[in-house]
């Protein structure tokens, strides 16, 4: 589905089809949510952005043509990101609070960087 001349024109062929719209807006969605996950000052904010990335790559994969790497993007990825940050949350609260404050984002991108790690190992 080919838009029209004057749309294409001074964006140039970037934008050519609607798919490669899509393919843009997905791809900002991730570098958002990857972005997103290293900023947050809370593990549960984290995870939410880490959730957006991780939908935004497996409409990536929809966009490819590869329904079961989406499908096991969304199943395996985020239900293991989900307990890991579940059992996390468990583990670290103290006193009673829910929400763990991170003093910073050097550490958080330390246990991004060490799940996604782990993860590609288990897979």
């Amino acid at each position: 589905m080919e838009l029209p001349a004057l749309i294409m024109d001074p964006i140039g062929d970037l934008f050519a089809s609607v798919e490669s719209i899509a393919f843009v807006i997905f791809a900002l969605i991730a570098i958002a949510g990857a972005i997103g996950t290293i900023r947050a000052s809370r593990v549960a904010h984290s995870m939410l952005w880490l959730i957006a990335a991780f939908f935004a790559v497996a409409g990536i994969f929809l966009l490819a043509g590869a329904e079961m790497l989406a499908a096991l993007q969304i199943l395996v990825y985020l239900g293991s990101v989900a307990v890991v940050v579940l059992i996390a949350i468990l583990g670290l609260r103290t006193a009673g609070l829910v929400a763990i404050s991170v003093p910073g984002s050097f550490m958080l991108g330390i246990l991004v960087l060490g799940l996604a790690g782990l993860t590609v190992n288990t897979v």
